[in-house]
């Protein structure tokens, strides 16, 4: 996978998990074209607001946000636009997918990563299949994230 799609896949997952919750809210103001379009006072502003340990882990994701190309900050946008529009609970169930995703080994999430890609480029009709291909090379948690992946990226939107 290109360094910058890795990056884009990881950026975009650590927004939806840095969106988690325990309770169920509304979904933060904090888009990242908001974020963007922020002065650096404006953000130095929302970084202190935040405890030591989460601004550190804030401070690298605008880094990161920062860095992205054009085309990069497009489909980022594009898909914290589709969070945005999914329903309270398949935010939820999105939240729930990633802590998982992340609580894997490095290897294992570098590997599942370019089936994420492929399974979100999909249609509904062809993730079927192709995960049905995936049973020799992941293991039985794995083809579950996989498995719920795709399930929620079928769920048409609220």
């Amino acid at each position: 996978m290109p360094p910058f799609s890795r990056a884009l896949t990881l950026l975009s997952l650590a927004l939806v998990v840095s969106a988690q919750s325990p309770r169920p809210r509304q979904v933060p103001r904090n888009s990242p074209a908001r974020i963007r379009r922020m002065n650096p006072e404006q953000r130095q502003s929302l970084l202190e607001r935040l405890p030591p340990d989460r601004r550190k882990q804030a401070a690298d994701r605008l880094d990161r946000l920062e860095s992205l190309s054009p085309e990069e900050r497009r489909q980022l946008d594009r898909r914290w636009e589709h969070f945005r529009q999914m329903s309270p609970e398949n935010r939820a169930q999105a939240r729930s997918l990633f802590r998982e995703f992340n609580a894997l080994p490095d290897d294992r999430r570098e590997a599942l990563l370019p089936e994420f890609e492929k399974l979100r480029s999909l249609p509904p009709a062809g993730r079927a299949s192709h995960l049905a291909g995936l049973k020799k090379k992941f293991s039985a948690q794995e083809l579950l994230l996989l498995k719920r992946y795709s399930d929620l990226a079928s769920t048409p939107q609220d």
